[in-house]
């Protein structure tokens, strides 16, 4: 017999370049069709929208998951950009381990690769928009990568619209580089398939490969019709997932609130009484005060005073005020309660904070005096309770009588009647008896405000050097901040879509067949359920986000509503042309078919059965709150923005919110095992045949061991296309006209300056109307009345004054052309907070905190100048080029760019 040779495997990254040669063929070709190819072919467009080319997705898997094995983060030596090496050796060293024992630093390469060309396929010409950048944090022995593909949007650059997924496995260990020191050729005894762990085929690598083909989709869309984003879009990996999300909860990072100054100091003072010593460490810089700012450095850290925030509004009058917490408070202690305006008493007094909070058990109506909850355990006669604590339709009343929990038990009744409805399920708190004060308080304050005890100081922090000026009780102090999200209001991420273990999923059936040990009698076991876990619209206590990230999203609720409706949208969509495309059905490629144990198959062969039938919506696919968690679009919905995550199987809940009894073993089966047991997500199980069979009933498809079985293939295509259709949607990404003009968009580091003033931007993202990089001039204007900064290197360092300020920070790009052409200019803002740190909702700003713009084109989150400002940023770059040969004095001199490069002095490349 003769033996088959394997098909050789080759670098998808290379074999996509010799597309090239067919690209004025393939323009003629893009003609309306649904029809996907395979990666050995330039891909077809819709004009009407992206179509995923699923055999694409599964090459690009299949390849990576044999070539970038065991990708663990933060353990496959210094990263090259990094500018520490805390596990040892030098950037980029020999501490990178070969890609078949540790792929990680290969992987991010080739990702990025494959994610920037502007091939046919992924992305058509508009990847020479994509810019890839990487953001680099400490995880365990080096680094970890949270590498990034960005397309500046045409007209709202500012607005974010955020494709994710992660790349890294589960560890077997951290330090693997051990047993390849002593000589074993596969340091892992659990080595499968060329898998050290997961991170193969379905964990991991299905969605790092989906990203890259939803966004080449939607751009290839975009070329068809001659348009372009009008939103900027990402696509991210989050590092270090396995590790608790850590890469996304890098990113994502809100940093630490501003400590309050307890005590007011002097000049020459080197002590500062604070609310709190975290983020304050000894060596380190802060901003202090955020009216009269000055940067001292900490020498020692002590002790905090005793602090905390009121659980319920007062009113002037009060003597009584209710706290969170009463820990350290004491009698004849004195307090300060607010920041401003400011009253003082002493406690004559104290009783308790508030309890724990349970929820409503029916609905409350305007006008109820009794509220049914569901438990009534930490409610308390003549105590004061908040009805939907935490947001922004409280009610406070005082409790009169504690009856039974439950639906139908008898309640709380309150001393009057509520003014508003509350929803069943929501939050309902006691918020406990609080401290007594010696005199009436002469102002109202905000639930949320301070508290001081300014008899229980502490020992504060220490300065290394005196200070320069008086500061006030009330003051803020500020420490540095981590986090990739701008706190401009231009560079807020509207939109998040997380893919995660995608492919075992609606519509591919459990093994490729309708019969199992739960349906042996007529075929209908049904598909994988398909969870889409979006961020909650209920606000219902949900462990999954926490107290303040429910609270966060019900204060963004229109946003996390419209965000919902259009991933149903898309949903629904792609069942309508996906169903189209395959005449509402699917084939089942389980050759065996038992109607009853033991007997013989049933006409064995391929069967096919209904699929994409809108009825399947809610029952296999719906788009639900998130219960699950587990996945990096939790750690951007805990700070309010809209995000989801669509994963596949993943274990044997019974919980009906998350796909209900997925797991087709009965439950009388005897050792019932769990699906992830089964599988091996997160273990050393995670390869392709595994992958294919538990899709299809098959190990690999009928064109060989490498190719992809049919229900592998629709599941991946039906969330890259839903994914595909809802970042196209005029909701998310939107689409504008091919500009005509360059593209200008930058981005600052620290995107967090809390506490300092030398910041770097970066304007690569910004291309010419060519989506060339060459031939651009870049004029900087910093909104903190320097001098105009004129550069051809889109890098560039600023040190801005001290006082903390939103500062309106304005770019200029001109490409070629004459100075009067209005193509040849593009331009925009942030309006950055520099040496401060803005409060997030639902905290209270401390009044000195300076205001973020709200009205004018300052405060369009798009970024885009008004035709008189880019008019005004023009002259004001004519003006720089004739001053540029003139000597700038030190004072002048705020601005460097970070590599060398003489500014362009030809006239058809300046203004």
């Amino acid at each position: 017999m003769t033996q088959r040779m394997p098909k050789k495997l080759l670098r998808p990254r290379w074999i996509a370049i010799g597309l090239l040669v067919a690209v004025t063929a393939a323009a003629a070709a893009l003609v309306a069709t649904t029809t996907a190819t395979s990666a050995d072919a330039i891909p077809f467009s819709n004009p009407a929208h992206p179509v995923i080319d699923a055999n694409w997705i599964y090459d690009h898997n299949f390849f990576e998951s044999n070539q970038f094995i065991y990708k663990v983060a933060g353990s496959d030596g210094c990263l090259p950009t990094a500018t520490t090496c805390p596990g040892g050796g030098t950037p980029g060293d020999s501490n990178n381990l070969p890609e078949n024992y540790n792929g990680a630093q290969e992987f991010y390469d080739w990702w990025k690769g494959v994610g920037t060309t502007h091939t046919p396929q992924p992305n058509g010409k508009l990847g020479l928009w994509i810019t890839a950048r990487d953001h680099l944090f400490p995880t365990r022995s080096w680094q970890g990568n949270d590498a990034e593909l960005t397309i500046p949007g045409a007209v709202c650059a500012g607005q974010q619209v955020m494709l994710a997924s992660h790349n890294d496995s589960t560890p077997i260990s951290t330090n693997v580089a051990n047993s390849a020191q002593s000589g074993s050729a596969t340091p892992t005894s659990t080595m499968h398939s060329g898998n050290w762990a997961n991170g193969s085929g379905y964990d991991a690598n299905m969605g790092e490969n989906m990203n890259l083909e939803e966004l080449g989709s939607v751009l290839r869309w975009h070329e068809v019709n001659g348009t372009y984003p009008a939103r900027t879009i990402k696509a991210t990996l989050y590092d270090n997932e396995e590790g608790g999300l850590v890469g996304s909860g890098f990113y994502s990072a809100a940093g630490t609130a501003a400590a309050i100054v307890a005590a007011p100091t002097a000049v020459g003072d080197t002590n500062i009484k604070v609310t709190s010593t975290a983020n304050l460490g000894a060596g380190t810089t802060i901003a202090l005060d955020d009216a009269d700012t000055e940067n001292p450095t900490v020498a020692t850290v002590g002790t905090a005073a005793t602090s905390t925030t009121l659980s319920a509004p007062s009113a002037a009058g009060d003597t009584k005020i209710y706290v969170a917490s009463v820990t350290g408070f004491a009698v004849g202690h004195n307090v300060s309660v607010g920041l401003g305006p400011v009253d003082s008493s002493s406690i004559t007094a104290v009783g308790t904070g508030q309890r724990t909070a349970t929820t409503i058990a029916a609905p409350v109506a305007a006008g109820d005096t009794n509220v049914k909850v569901a438990s009534v355990t930490n409610m308390v006669v003549g105590e004061k309770v908040a009805v939907d604590a935490g947001f922004d339709n409280a009610e406070y009343r005082l409790i009169t009588a504690v009856g039974t929990a439950g639906v139908g038990g008898t309640g709380i009744t309150l001393d009057s009647a509520l003014s508003g409805a509350h929803a069943s399920g929501n939050p309902i708190q006691d918020v406990g008896s609080g401290i007594t004060l010696s005199s009436a308080l002469s102002n109202a304050h905000r639930v949320t405000s301070r508290v001081i005890d300014t008899s229980a100081l502490g020992t504060g922090i220490t300065l290394a050097a005196p200070l320069t000026k008086a500061h006030a009780y009330g003051s803020t102090v500020n420490g540095s901040a981590t986090g990739l999200i701008s706190d401009s209001p231009q560079g807020q991420i509207i939109a998040v879509l997380n893919n995660d273990q995608d492919g075992l999923n609606y519509p591919t059936h459990k093994w490729g067949t309708g019969y199992y040990m739960s349906n042996l009698l007529d075929g209908q076991a049904g598909p994988w359920f398909n969870n889409i876990n979006a961020t909650p619209v209920s606000a219902a206590p949900n462990s999954v986000y926490g107290t303040v990230g429910i609270q966060r999203l019900q204060h963004n609720l229109p946003a996390v509503q419209a965000f919902r409706s259009s991933a149903e949208n898309a949903v629904s969509q792609s069942l309508q042309d996906l169903g189209a495309k395959y005449n509402f059905s699917i084939p089942l490629e389980n050759p065996l078919q038992f109607k009853n144990t033991g007997s013989v198959p049933d006409s064995p062969g391929i069967h096919s059965v209904p699929a994409y039938l809108p009825a399947d919506q809610a029952q296999f696919t719906p788009v639900l709150d998130d219960r699950t968690g587990r996945t990096d679009q939790v750690s951007f919905g805990v700070r309010g923005i809209p995000s989801l995550g669509d994963i596949g199987q993943y274990d044997s809940s019974t919980d009906p919110l998350v796909g209900g009894a997925d797991n087709p073993y009965p439950s009388y089966y005897p050792s019932k095992p769990t699906l992830a047991g089964e599988f091996g997500q997160d273990s050393s199980s995670d390869y392709f045949s595994n992958l294919n069979y538990w899709a299809s009933g098959t190990v690999h498809g009928p064109g060989g061991f490498d190719k992809p079985s049919e229900g592998l293939l629709r599941g991946v295509e039906f969330i890259a296309t839903w994914f595909s259709y809802a970042i196209a949607s005029p909701q998310e990404g939107g689409h504008v006209s091919q500009p005509k003009r360059p593209i200008a968009y930058f981005e600052m580091t620290p995107k967090k300056p809390t506490a300092q003033t030398t910041v770097s931007f970066d304007a690569g993202f910004s291309r010419t109307k060519s989506g060339s990089t060459d031939a651009l001039t870049y004029y900087w204007d910093f909104g903190d009345g320097s001098p105009m900064a004129k550069t051809d290197n889109p890098l560039i360092q600023h040190t801005f004054p001290t006082q903390a300020a939103w500062r309106d920070v304005k770019l200029l790009v001109s490409g070629a052309g004459q100075g009067n052409d209005p193509s040849k200019y593009a331009s925009f803002r942030q309006v950055e907070p520099i040496d401060f740190f803005p409060t997030y909702y639902p905290a209270l700003a401390p009044p000195t905190e300076p205001a973020a713009p709200s009205t004018g084109s300052a405060a369009d989150p798009c970024g885009a100048l008004t035709a008189s400002e880019q008019a005004a940023l023009v002259d004001e770059a004519r003006d720089a080029k004739r001053a540029e040969g003139a000597s700038p004095t030190l004072g002048e001199i705020a601005s460097v760019a970070l590599t060398s490069g003489a500014s362009k002095d030809d006239e058809a490349e300046s203004p």
